[in-house]
């Protein structure tokens, strides 16, 4: 429904592409910084009166308040310059970056006082991502590890590492596995490694 009678409604085909999806967030690329600078011209108007019933309204902060947890409207949960989706519950989204936390304006003097400091410090870049089945402490996960399986089909593996029971006898156990992977048995993927067209059964 949000698909059809919000994105395909109001946002032209060329200017949005849904990358993923779970059961209660959707992931999209878009040809603008925001949903609201790809809205089509002539559909403006109608979206401004509409687009409350899909996204929560936040013009006030009372109303930001108030709409964070309405249950059925679409918030904005995490915002990025790139995504490598693999397959289900494996991405990673490179993040932004934002103005620091007012909380750390100490941290902010500091950093002035150094005599390497750049302006870039003044913000911070948090990434995002999921490895389903890989532990995050044991591995580094990055950017670059996602892109070399994707586009350099690169045979990822991982460690993961823990304890077991068996036998009544508590054991550790270390476990080298497959890592990243694109296979994706949902849909049919493209040669490109990046489009997919639904399985023809």
């Amino acid at each position: 429904q949000f698909y059809y009678d919000c994105l395909d409604k109001y946002v032209d085909r060329s200017d949005f592409q849904y990358v993923e999806m779970d059961t209660d967030s959707a992931y999209l690329a878009l040809s603008g910084t925001k949903l609201d600078d790809v809205i089509k011209p002539h559909m403006k108007e109608e979206y401004e009166r509409d687009k409350y019933n899909w996204f929560p309204n936040e013009t006030t902060k009372e109303l930001k308040a108030y709409n964070k947890r309405t249950p059925g409207l679409f918030k904005v949960e995490f915002e990025g310059n790139a995504i490598y989706a693999l397959c289900s519950k494996l991405y990673f989204v490179e993040g932004v970056f934002k103005p620091l936390d007012p909380k750390k304006e100490e941290e902010k003097a500091k950093k002035k006082a150094d005599p390497n400091y750049l302006e870039d410090d003044e913000e911070e870049k948090k990434d995002k991502y999921s490895c389903k089945g890989i532990q995050k402490r044991q591995n580094e996960i990055n950017k670059d590890r996602f892109h070399n399986v994707l586009f350099n089909d690169v045979k990822d593996k991982c460690v993961n590492k823990g304890f077991r029971v068996i036998n009544n006898e508590m054991i550790t156990y270390i476990q080298q596995k497959k890592g990243l992977s694109y296979y994706y048995d949902k849909r049919v993927v493209l040669p490109d490694g990046v489009s997919t067209v639904p399985l023809d059964i």
